[in-house]
C-alpha cells in the first residue's frame, strides 16, 4: 500500500512539476535512505522539489542536502519545510549556490551544533561568509575552525579576546550567535 502511495505521488509530481516521475522517485529514495518514513517522505517531497527547482539541482542532491542538515542538527522530518526555506533564503541572498551551501554545511554543521548554534544561525553565518568571498569548503572549514576555537580557546586567545573587549559568551556561558559577531566586525 505504501509503495503504491509513493508511486502515485511520484507520478503526480512528475505530471505537475518540471521534474519527471523518475526524478521524483529518486528524491523519495534519498529521503528513504536518510531514514524518513513513507508519511514523512510524502509530506516532504513537494518542498524538496521546490528546493531543487530553486537551486537548479537534481532531486537527489536537494534531498541529500536537506536530510543531511536535519541529521546534523538533530531536527525532525517535520522540520524539513523550515530547513528548505532557510536553505533557499541563505543561498538566494548571498553569493553562493545550494551545492556550495550544502558542502559548507557538511564541514561546519556538526561543530556548529556542538557549539549550540541552530541550523538557521549556521546557514545565516555561511551566507554572510559567502557575501564576503568564502563559500563551499572554504566557508565550512573556516566556520568549523572558528567554532572549534571558541569552544576550546587556548590561553593566548582567551587573553587577546579579553584585551580587545570581545565577548564570545553569554551570562550562562553559552556562545553568543556568530552572525551577530560577524555583522559587528
Amino acid at each position: 500500500e505504501e509503495l503504491k502511495d509513493l508511486t502515485e505521488l511520484a507520478k503526480e509530481m512528475g505530471a505537475s512539476t518540471r521534474f519527471s516521475a523518475t526524478q521524483a522517485a529518486e528524491g523519495l529514495k534519498t529521503m528513504s535512505l536518510a531514514g524518513l518514513s513513507v508519511k514523512q517522505q510524502m509530506a516532504a517531497l513537494p518542498k524538496v522539489l521546490e528546493l531543487a527547482a530553486a537551486g537548479s539541482v537534481d532531486l537527489e542532491t536537494a534531498a541529500g542536502i536537506a536530510t543531511t542538515s536535519l541529521a546534523q542538527f538533530g531536527l525532525k522530518a517535520s522540520d524539513l519545510v523550515d530547513v528548505n526555506n532557510i536553505l533557499v533564503t541563505a543561498f538566494t541572498n548571498s553569493a553562493t549556490n545550494i551545492q556550495d551551501l550544502g558542502l559548507a554545511m557538511q564541514y561546519a554543521g556538526p561543530v556548529a551544533k556542538a557549539a549550540g548554534a541552530s541550523f538557521k544561525e549556521t546557514a545565516t553565518v555561511l551566507a554572510i561568509l559567502a557575501k564576503n568571498g568564502f563559500s563551499g569548503e572554504k566557508a565550512g572549514t573556516a566556520l568549523r575552525a572558528a567554532y572549534a576555537r571558541l569552544l576550546t580557546p587556548v590561553s593566548k586567545a582567551k587573553e587577546t579576546t579579553k584585551q580587545l573587549g570581545l565577548k564570545t559568551r553569554d551570562a550562562s556561558g553559552g556562545l553568543l550567535p556568530m552572525s551577530q559577531r560577524l555583522r559587528n566586525v
